[in-house]
């Protein structure tokens, strides 16, 4: 990717109840920022965000995580399962930024 202004853009699903926040990392979860929500919610729908990001050279590690209505933050590891199901630990993308 070019440096400069980068947009992140993404969407979150809770289930049963409303995704009232999604932050934003680049320095490996060191710190997060807030992203701008879709303005549509229903249960059991995604709901979209979106951030905007001013880049520099480097390598990084984008991540987000989402909390729900019920305080639920998503976990930075998934809890193991053996059939892989409800998997919800943070995503993230790596990206080099030229």
């Amino acid at each position: 990717m070019k440096a400069g202004a980068l947009h992140v853009h993404g969407a979150a699903w809770a289930g049963e109840a409303d995704i009232v926040k999604v932050e934003v990392s680049t320095d490996d979860g060191a710190m997060w920022n807030p992203a701008k929500l879709g303005h549509e919610q229903a249960h059991y729908a995604w709901r979209l965000w979106s951030f905007d990001w001013k880049g520099k050279a480097g390598d990084y590690s984008v991540q987000s995580r989402a909390t729900d209505s019920q305080g639920r933050t998503q976990p930075q590891t998934a809890v193991w399962n053996p059939s892989g199901y409800l998997y919800n630990a943070i995503d993230q993308v790596k990206i080099h930024v030229a």
